[in-house]
């Protein structure tokens, strides 16, 4: 085996020279080289030459294609994954609704149990104030009749 020899597989034949698997084949039988795994660096050279035209040309639409691939991944992507995001933002919404209610419902009932016992206090003062003026009246009474007591008792009949 010469020093020059180089022993390749064709996929790493195609990424030394920068082509394609199947752009190899048709530059290596236009050329007249044999893909046998043992090459020469002339046989790389001649590979090599005027392939730099079609290397934009594959890479263009090689990578045209992938990104046409890649936006429509990604569109669909993206759709998905603002979809789960809004329907998981649905959910949580209507949770915190249901709880905002729940909260809602147990206030109403704290206000009506506040107003009950408010009505309740007021009732009772009011009764309170009621004995207290009676009893207030007693007192007046009992002042202003001060008399002796053969007097009270002989009056009262």
């Amino acid at each position: 085996m010469k020093r020059d020899t180089f022993k390749l597989t064709t996929t790493e034949l195609a990424n030394e020279v920068g082509l394609s698997r199947s752009y190899l084949y048709k530059k290596a039988k236009n050329i007249g080289l044999e893909l046998n795994g043992q090459y020469t660096k002339e046989d790389l050279k001649k590979l090599k030459n005027g392939t730099k035209s079609h290397k934009k040309s594959v890479s263009k639409s090689v990578s045209s294609q992938e990104k046409r691939h890649a936006k429509e991944t990604l569109k669909g992507d993206t759709f998905s994954v603002i979809e789960k995001e809004l329907r998981n933002q649905i959910s949580d919404l209507q949770k915190q609704i249901s709880t905002q209610n729940e909260q809602l419902k147990a206030k109403d009932e704290q206000i009506k149990m506040a107003n009950q016992l408010a009505d309740q206090s007021q009732k009772l003062q009011a009764d309170l104030q009621k004995k207290l003026d009676r009893n207030n009246e007693k007192l007046l009474n009992v002042n202003r009749t001060k008399k002796g007591f053969w007097s009270q008792i002989l009056h009262r009949f």
